[in-house]
């Protein structure tokens, strides 16, 4: 009387194919940037938010309005426009490395950041500034070259 068994073969095959499938799902993947479609986010009030981009990648990301004038949230989970920890004559030269965004309290779809003398893309600058000062890997700088055209 024969047992039936998987041959050798097919055992060997199959096996190799989970190893082969189960290696290619941990793929390192080098980045990833920011969805390209603007979306609207809920205010605290319930309220929507205008368009926002996502910018960035996996390792740096911001939000900016259609303008280009960077976004965070605040204490109170309230979209804003953001603003640099510095002077107002430091922002306006460039942004140094001890750089850091906070909230102006213009909230975004009631405020006119321009009127309020705020610089666009300024995530951006923190950004580039920073990476520079801490020497990060080529990777991040992708991020810098690929939005570097906004600052011309």
């Amino acid at each position: 009387m024969k047992t039936t068994s998987c041959p050798l073969r097919l055992w060997v095959a199959i096996t190799t194919a989970i190893c082969f499938a189960s290696n290619n799902m941990f793929a390192v993947v080098n980045g990833m940037s920011a969805n390209p479609e603007p979306l609207r986010y809920e205010q605290p009030d319930g309220t929507e938010t205008p368009l926002i981009y996502l910018r960035g990648d996996e390792y740096y990301h911001w939000m900016e309005d259609t303008n280009g004038y960077t976004i965070i949230q605040d204490e109170n989970n309230w979209y804003v426009y953001a603003t640099t920890a510095t002077s107002t004559a430091q922002r306006h030269i460039e942004a140094t490395s001890n750089t850091v965004l906070i909230s102006s309290g213009g909230r975004i779809g009631y405020v006119n950041p321009k009127k309020m003398g705020l610089l666009p893309h300024l995530a951006l600058k923190h950004y580039v500034v920073n990476e520079q000062d801490a020497n990060a890997n080529d990777n991040h700088n992708d991020v810098a070259d690929q939005y570097a055209h906004l600052e011309q």
